[in-house]
């Protein structure tokens, strides 16, 4: 039985050809690379293609909301201008767009909420064929898209008595606000409160990254708060309290958009895990050893150690593996920490995203995606391996052929599903078995399978998990109408949303997920799962 659990010392993935690979929404399939073992570890709990399938919530996302990277920002990587890939290297796709907006952006004026940032944001997204992630800052000293100091703070601010103070260092100077001042946690509530009003809801939006606090808005306050306490008024870092009331503000107001949860302040985590247990993972420094700390909290966190099975744990590379063996605690449970200081972002990015289970990984914020230098064939090898390993990836492994039940008019079909990915869908999708006149679009009779895809994942028990295979056999019947004439038929399997989603012309449609599956495949997102002939 293949286990998976956040102690388990980390390996390297080995993902075996074994059929075809469907990238959903084009007529041909993008092959990136044959992954071969490259090191000792477990390999994944079935084979897969080793292809990208491009499939909504997991792989790589078009990484965007800075100007630091110039041309490159928002593309996926590799894309035509990347120099040293060739035409065929080219990332197929996505389905998730992420920007980040400054607070000046959405509230220019204290009673003014401005949406019209993010809305551009999302037509973009949406006549992609993506849904959009955000976030938004209350302070960023490195890369907003400001003059010096940067003013992603709104003005008016100041004139509700919000202590501030300028920090210099790193690339830029960022004014910074006193976090406990009284008035400025009502104004970022009453912004949380009106986002949630505007957006709760939207199926546009994939998800949220909880908002109120801290540089970069990821609820730390590193590197100014190497200069606390700061006059004037002292400012020092947030309070455990106030912490808390952001968190249950951003709770309150995305009942039904998915939120995720930083995870540099571990007082702000566990009350993010305690509250909702669809609330997602957010850490932003995948390949650095210790992952800029992130991991060492989610590992002294039992709820955020198993999150990844009812929600996403969402990464963005970072620009360096810069973490150091004497920050990491003693004992050997912190052995793999420590093995992965010094050693390659690519390759400790590829471990930690089986380890931890990772569903979305950036397209950006990593050297290669703009300082144009080309990767190793190691690099490039880990870093392919890390976005098509990375959440889900069905397939149907093995189909029985469809039987019409004595004395009956039910058809049996018996399909074996297997998740070859590291975590599960977090979205309800159904599986749809459908009775089909051979060369015939149209289906006479259907089923919906009673398989739940977000229960199909691999777990060994690790971290308080119940033992969970990531393989299951499902028995289906489908039940022949009186008025099916005789003939030659084919059950046709297919996998569509459980609720329609607004297509590019905003049209609501239930749209279907792309198969790792050896299956033949009838047409797009359509797979045969055998024949019979109905006798009258």
């Amino acid at each position: 039985m293949r286990k998976r659990g956040f102690h388990l010392i980390s390996g390297l993935v080995v993902l075996s050809v074994v059929g075809l690979a469907v990238w959903l929404g084009v007529s041909s399939v993008s092959t990136l690379a044959t992954l071969e073992p490259t090191g000792p570890g477990e390999p994944t709990g079935q084979a897969s293609s080793g292809t990208e399938i491009v499939n909504p919530m997991r792989g790589q996302y078009r990484w965007g909301g800075t100007n630091k990277w110039g041309s490159f920002e928002g593309q996926l990587f590799p894309s035509a201008g990347n120099p040293g890939y060739r035409a065929e290297q080219q990332w197929p796709g996505a389905k998730i767009s992420y920007y980040r907006f400054t607070w000046a952006e959405v509230q220019p004026d204290q009673d003014d909420f401005s949406f019209a940032r993010i809305e551009a944001e999302l037509e973009k997204a949406t006549t992609r064929g993506e849904k959009l992630g955000f976030r938004i800052m209350p302070a960023d000293n490195c890369c907003a898209p400001m003059p010096e100091p940067l003013t992603v703070l709104p003005g008016w601010l100041t004139g509700l008595g919000v202590n501030q103070w300028t920090y210099r260092g790193f690339d830029a100077a960022v004014v910074v606000p006193d976090w406990n001042n009284p008035e400025y946690l009502a104004a970022m509530t009453a912004l949380i409160a009106k986002l949630g009003e505007k957006y709760d809801g939207d199926p546009r939006i994939a998800f949220i990254d909880m908002l109120g606090y801290g540089n970069f808005g990821e609820w730390h306050s590193y590197p100014m708060n190497q200069e606390y306490p700061r006059n004037p008024g002292g400012q020092n870092e947030i309070t455990p309290a106030n912490l808390k009331a952001l968190v249950e503000a951003n709770v309150q107001a995305f009942r039904r958009t998915r939120l995720l949860s930083f995870t540099a302040n571990p007082e702000a985590l566990a009350q993010a895990m305690a509250a909702r247990s669809d609330i997602g993972i957010r850490m932003d420094c995948l390949g650095d050893a210790t992952g800029g700390s992130a991991l060492l909290n989610i590992m002294a966190n039992p709820a955020a150690t198993v999150r990844w099975t009812t929600a996403p744990v969402v990464t963005e590379w970072c620009g360096a593996n810069f973490s150091q063996t004497a920050e990491i605690p003693a004992g050997s449970n912190f052995d793999f920490f420590r093995a992965d200081v010094g050693q390659d972002l690519y390759r400790v990015g590829r471990g930690q995203v089986d380890r931890w289970h990772v569903s979305l990984l950036s397209s950006g914020n990593f050297p290669f995606a703009y300082n144009g230098g080309v990767m190793a064939e190691g690099q490039w090898q880990d870093f392919v391996a890390a976005n098509t390993m990375s959440g889900y990836r069905y397939s149907v492994a093995a189909a029985g052929a469809p039987v019409r039940l004595p004395g009956s008019n039910r058809v049996q079909v018996t399909t074996t599903w297997t998740n070859s990915g590291v975590a599960p869908t977090y979205d309800a999708w159904q599986i749809v078995l459908e009775l089909r006149l051979k060369g015939s679009p149209t289906p006479i009779a259907s089923t919906v399978s009673v398989l739940d895809l977000r229960t199909l994942y691999w777990g060994d028990g690790d971290g308080g998990l119940a033992p969970v295979q990531g393989r299951r056999t499902m028995t289906d019947l489908i039940t022949i109408p009186d008025s099916a004439p005789a003939g030659d038929y084919e059950v046709v399997v297919r996998v569509r949303a459980a609720t329609a989603q607004p297509d590019s012309a905003g049209t609501a449609k239930l749209p279907g997920l792309g198969l790792d599956t050896a299956m033949p495949q009838l047409g797009k997102a359509e797979y045969s799962a055998g024949s019979l002939a109905i006798n009258r």
